[in-house]
């Protein structure tokens, strides 16, 4: 076979080809239920690119007071990254680097692991995990929920380049930055119509 023929071999099997993406995580902004365990969270992966495997980790705000952070918040009761996601079809079974149980030494901090058990990588794209959440004791707040900068660093595909955007868990009921300002000003309104009310 001459060269230019396997050159345009080559450059055809690259058209055809599916273009893949760097897998993209956007944790997303989620209202939970306040002084509720058990409130799941499904955790999404894009883009496409093989992985063999993920290091998942997930936190709430700065971790707490067992991670050394000073940030009291919403428990992470579990972490499901086997049942439905990518990697349920073939994996090595699921480890926690935190330890079975609930709470677990770092409550608002999870890592779990798996990887492929061949050499057949999986499509970073569908379900990644499932997270479980516990508000008991609050009934209104807004915390980051980072997976890109835990207290055990960024979540991973290993040698897979990976995106990460974070999101935020909001329990009760918290009004919208511009609800909030309509809010103030109103209350602003009232007040200054109350005074001028009184000068009369």
């Amino acid at each position: 076979m001459s060269k230019a023929v396997i050159v345009g071999v080559t450059i055809l099997s690259l058209m055809v080809s599916p273009a893949l993406a760097i897998p993209v995580i956007v944790v997303g902004n989620h209202q939970l239920v306040p002084d509720t365990p058990g409130q799941q969270i499904p955790i999404n992966v894009t883009g496409g690119d093989s992985v063999y495997g993920v290091n998942f980790y997930i936190q709430v705000a700065d971790g707490g007071p067992e991670a050394g952070g000073s940030i009291d918040g919403p428990i992470l009761q579990d972490l499901d990254i086997i049942t439905g996601t990518i990697f349920e079809p073939d994996n090595t079974g699921e480890y926690d680097q935190d330890g079975p149980g609930s709470p677990d030494a770092v409550p608002q901090w999870e890592g779990h692991e798996t990887t492929v058990t061949g050499l057949t990588p999986v499509s970073a794209d569908g379900l990644l995990g499932t997270v479980t959440i516990d508000t008991t004791g609050f009934t209104n707040g807004s915390w980051a929920l980072k997976m890109s900068d835990t207290v055990n660093g960024p979540a991973s595909f290993s040698v897979t380049p990976i995106s990460i955007t974070d999101g935020r868990i909001n329990v009760g009921q918290i009004p919208e930055p511009a609800t909030l300002l309509l809010l103030v000003l109103g209350a602003a309104g009232l007040a200054w119509w109350r005074r001028l009310a009184r000068k009369r």
